[in-house]
């Protein structure tokens, strides 16, 4: 009698976000300005899982607005927005 013992080993989907988003124009900061820009995103997933993503934005000393986080379907393409606004006569940088 012979007894066997396969190795199996388990496999961890890769998450693989692919995240684009558009330049932003720059900021007018004069009196009456709106003092704002609008950054257009997008993310992708190409692998079959759905995916939490987590959104981080990073602004220096200019306020800003978006989704502190994201669910992207399998295959799927989310779009989403980024709001910058600067301080009235703010300095260029």
């Amino acid at each position: 009698m012979f007894a066997g013992v396969a190795a199996v080993q388990a496999q961890n989907p890769t998450p693989d976000i692919t995240l684009t988003c558009d330049n932003p124009q720059p900021i007018e900061v004069y009196p009456g300005s709106t003092r704002t820009a609008i950054i257009n995103c997008k993310l992708d997933n190409p692998t079959i899982y759905s995916e939490k993503v987590n959104i981080q934005i990073q602004s220096g000393a200019l306020i800003s607005a978006g989704p502190a986080s994201l669910t992207v379907g399998a295959g799927g393409v989310v779009n989403f927005q980024v709001i910058l606004r600067g301080e009235l006569r703010m300095a260029q940088k």
